[in-house]
This record gives C-alpha cells, sequence and structure tokens, in this order.
C-alpha cells in the first residue's frame, strides 16, 4: 500500500502594486479544508498532502486572488 506524502507550503501575500506584506489575509485551500490567516509580516504556512491544491486569498481592502500550486 502505498501512502501519500505530505509537504508543507510556505507563501508571502503581497500587495500587487506597492509590494507591501499583507496582513490578515485570509489564504483557503478548499479542497483540504484548510483555512489560515497571513501573520503581520504577510506569511503563512501549511501542511497539506502532495499533489495539485486549488488556493484562494482574499483581504477585505484588496483584490481576490484564486490560483493553484503543486507539492
Amino acid at each position: 500500500e502505498l501512502s501519500q506524502g505530505v509537504g508543507v507550503v510556505q507563501g508571502l501575500v503581497r500587495d500587487s502594486e506597492t509590494a507591501s506584506p499583507v496582513a490578515g489575509a485570509l489564504v483557503r485551500l478548499p479542497n483540504d479544508a484548510i483555512t489560515v490567516l497571513t501573520g503581520g509580516n504577510g506569511e503563512f504556512e501549511v501542511s497539506v498532502p502532495t499533489g495539485t491544491h486549488p488556493i484562494e486569498v482574499t483581504e477585505f481592502y484588496h483584490q481576490a486572488y484564486t490560483g493553484s500550486f503543486s507539492i
């Protein structure tokens, strides 16, 4: 039996115009039922199974981002 691996994803949410870190952004991985907030420096970290994952980032004063990543 093969077990699925787990990886750690680290990210930094930045303002698209100023490149400043965005604190308090909601980072959601809907397929994994994971939701985290970015820290004061805009960084976040989550553990997820290997594979491709959709990601959504929202913050009240910024345009939402939707994409995906593979690990």
